[in-house]
């Protein structure tokens, strides 16, 4: 996800998760991100920011999505050098696994209500060798997010690992929906209990390819059990539309930037309903397709009458 995130920041003042790596040019690798690589790897911790996801009825927030950044205050505050020498080195699998480690310590360790869920990022190159750690997960609601770009050259990882992530009891959404071509397929074949829209349905004005993706997308939404997220909300008038559009939660500087986790945040009265996709469930029943190594059973994917997708425009 991208959002302003001030001081430290890269680009457009932008938050980069490691879910963006995919987008990353090759190259040389960074001599301050290798340094800082093999440092964070040899501490076994690296430093990462939470942003906070709100249910959009009662304003409550219902929890955080973790962001690596670089040390604050260091020579490379930006992530981006630092996955940039991940990439490089063939070690970004051990850094996609160690941000997800950092975040679910700090996480066990913030003393929130344990309503509060956490959304750990996937990075869909790393995911072939993606394990979900057996501590500190206990007790605590997780969902692992996998990025739409680029998980097409990656989906049979993805796949297995997604369902590796549901047997050790963690939900899936997709992040930045909506920015491919064909979103309900991998949303599908995931099983996602979360669907993230991509911050351009959110953010910019929708043509008529748009209209019917959103359309499409709630309906699979509703069909399916997932629920609704609008990343990248920073107005009041992006919050209605993501209201209109079907979005019950949302994420974006609206209602807060990335930092450090908060000393108090309330118990929220409805905590996000993790785990209720239809065809998730049915991981934990086994009645489950087989794909290769992964269990699974798509919901059928059904366009709104007239799309130019249904159209074959």
């Amino acid at each position: 996800m991208l959002g302003s995130a001030g001081a430290g920041a890269v680009g457009l003042d932008a938050e980069v998760d490691v879910a963006l790596i995919p987008a990353l040019p090759s190259g040389p690798s960074d001599d301050e991100g290798a340094a800082l690589l093999e440092e964070l790897l040899a501490a076994g911790a690296a430093e990462m920011h939470f942003q906070p996801i709100v249910h959009l009825a009662s304003g409550e927030t219902v929890g955080f999505e973790a962001l690596l950044r670089g040390p604050a205050g260091g020579p490379v505050g930006s992530p981006l050098p630092l996955l940039a020498a991940a990439r490089d080195a063939g070690k970004l699998a051990e850094l996609d696994a160690l941000c997800r480690a950092s975040a679910l310590d700090a996480a066990a360790r913030s003393g929130l209500p344990d309503t509060l869920t956490w959304f750990l990022n996937m990075e869909p190159e790393a995911a072939v060798r993606f394990e979900p750690p057996t501590e500190p997960t206990a007790g605590l609601r997780v969902v692992v997010e996998v990025v739409e770009r680029e998980l097409g050259a990656h989906l049979p990882g993805v796949l297995g690992a997604v369902h590796r992530a549901r047997t050790a009891g963690w939900s899936v959404a997709i992040d930045d929906i909506g920015a491919q071509r064909d979103p309900l397929v991998i949303a599908a074949l995931t099983c996602a209990d979360v669907l993230k829209l991509d911050m351009s349905l959110v953010q910019q004005p929708v043509g008529t390819r748009e209209t019917y993706l959103l359309a499409a997308i709630r309906a699979y939404a509703e069909r399916s059990g997932s629920v609704v997220l609008a990343e990248g909300v920073e107005t009041k008038q992006q919050q209605s539309w993501a209201k209109l559009v079907g979005a019950t939660y949302a994420q974006g500087h609206l209602y807060g930037s990335p930092g450090p986790l908060p000393r108090h945040v309330a118990a929220p009265s409805e905590p996000l309903p993790t785990g209720r996709s239809a065809v998730g469930q049915d991981v934990a029943r086994g009645s489950m397709w087989t794909f290769g190594p992964t269990p699974v059973r798509p919901v059928p994917v059904v366009l709104p009458v007239g799309s130019p997708a249904a159209s074959g425009r």
